[in-house]
């Protein structure tokens, strides 16, 4: 007899655990876009002598998949290559770049000029930081950035495998 009551209580036991696992599922595969309202975001880049990186990373960041409003700063940190020209070039071709030129009238030295020229020129709140050598990991990577904009959120880059040798001492 024990063993019916041994093997009902199995039986029944496992059919709540589907039922949990399903509706964990269910939870899971809910779109976080549908239960989050995404911050407006303005992405700041400085960039001093950036122009090759420039040309291959602005789609990247101005071609993300995110359902918010976002803009892509970037600061022009007074360059002698043709980082202005090629600026320019894609501005016309994206509405949520910016750029601007550095006036350097603020008083910080070096990066954190460029950087505080930045925050003034945003539109919006949510600020994300990158720099012009680093290329978002996804087209989501601004989605992953803001998930909880109520909080400081910190990301990181991986060093790409180059035959130099301040990457090799990096890595």
């Amino acid at each position: 007899m024990w063993k019916l009551w041994a093997a009902l209580f199995l039986c029944l036991f496992t059919i709540q655990l589907i039922y949990l696992i399903w509706m964990w599922w269910q939870w899971r595969k809910k779109s976080f876009k549908s239960t989050h309202t995404l911050p407006a975001t303005s992405i700041i880049i400085c960039a001093f002598n950036e122009a090759e990186n420039l040309r291959i990373h602005i789609p990247h960041w101005c071609d993300q998949a995110y359902d918010g409003e976002y803009e892509v700063i970037i600061i022009n940190d007074q360059s002698t290559d043709d980082t202005l020209k090629i600026l320019q070039e894609f501005q016309a071709k994206y509405p949520n770049l910016k750029c601007f030129t550095n006036p350097k009238t603020n008083g910080f030295p070096g990066k954190k000029s460029a950087l505080d020229y930045g925050i003034q020129q945003a539109s919006y709140d949510f600020l994300v930081f990158t720099d012009a050598d680093c290329i978002p990991a996804s087209q989501h990577w601004l989605d992953a950035m803001s998930q909880d904009s109520d909080k400081i959120t910190l990301g990181f880059g991986d060093y790409e495998p180059k035959q130099t040798a301040l990457n090799q001492w990096i890595r």
